[in-house]
């Protein structure tokens, strides 16, 4: 199988057949690598390619992080951001080194570089993708490579985890903004990530079929750390649901994530309450939860 990709200012073709190592090769005109990519197939089926192999046997990190990138990211559930970490990395020069020219030092130089400009959770995930890229390419994809030069590094430490909680001051606040928001789909989504404790992409899969309205529960098949649960709707919240239920919908709340995740960010900075939404979760602790239920039952009764 070929496949064609941009690569720099020219075109690169790969060449993979089952029982035979890849084959890369970088031209200057797409049509020229095209050409390249069926000759080379054709060799490779009438065995003629071992007269013509190519000698050169370390690769460019580009071409590892290339194949990772097509055979690996695509099957995670982080993709995208995994993807935009890995092309991150194919813009940096270190990506043009072979394989062999990859030292501890060298990595140990990209780490430093990348600290000044990111954090160092966002560095040690980069360093996280490179790592498993360089291993499954020594173990898997039969690429030269004595040990894994990342092993040798230290890498950044967690310094920047999620401990804030929304106050009850800016709790007030962001309910004001939400009922003056032209948005009608945030006010809901935020509010039930205060009343659950709920990520925002948990809240907007969820789908009738994981609620239990008679034992007022909504079931995570799909979570974060990869584990489902069962969160409680007590509360006004189960309630909510029997009264508004919309017949034929599938998902509770029905909005496309970029409609109103702009307009979610837009009413936490205006109230002085950056990244409210991703904050919530934190804040849904007993005393948050039984001052949204409090606070319901007093203005209900």
């Amino acid at each position: 199988m070929a496949s064609i990709r941009k690569h720099g200012t020219g075109w690169q073709a790969q060449v993979r057949k089952q029982g035979h190592a890849a084959v890369v090769k970088t031209f200057r005109k797409k049509t020229d690598a095209e050409a390249w990519a069926r000759q080379t197939e054709i060799a490779i089926e009438r065995g003629e390619y071992a007269a013509t192999k190519q000698t050169h046997t370390s690769p460019p990190l580009s071409d590892l992080l290339f194949r990772y990138l097509e055979q690996c990211t695509a099957t995670k559930r982080g993709a995208v951001s995994e993807a935009y970490r890995i092309k991150t990395m194919l813009k940096h020069p270190m990506s043009r080194l072979s394989v062999k020219q990859l030292k501890a030092s060298t990595i140990a130089a990209y780490r430093d570089e990348r600290l000044e400009a990111v954090s160092p959770s966002s560095v040690r995930r980069e360093l996280v993708i490179l790592r498993h890229c360089l291993e499954v390419a020594r173990r898997e994809w039969g690429v030269a490579l004595a040990d894994n030069p990342v092993r040798q590094i230290q890498m950044p430490s967690e310094s920047n985890a999620r401990e804030r909680r929304v106050s009850n001051d800016e709790i007030a606040a962001l309910n004001k903004a939400l009922n003056q928001t032209r948005n009608k789909w945030v006010a809901p989504v935020v509010r039930f990530a205060l009343a659950t404790g709920m990520r925002r992409g948990e809240i907007l899969r969820l789908t009738w079929g994981n609620v239990d309205l008679d034992a007022r529960t909504a079931r995570i098949p799909l979570t974060k750390n990869g584990r489902p649960r069962t969160i409680p709707l007590s509360g006004p919240w189960g309630e909510h649901y029997i009264r508004h239920r919309i017949p034929g919908r599938e998902h509770i709340h029905t909005s496309a994530l970029s409609h109103w995740c702009h307009s979610e960010a837009l009413v936490g900075r205006t109230n002085g309450i950056p990244n409210c939404l991703q904050d919530l979760p934190l804040s849904a602790s007993h005393q948050v939860a039984s001052w949204w239920y409090f606070g319901y039952r007093q203005r209900r009764d």
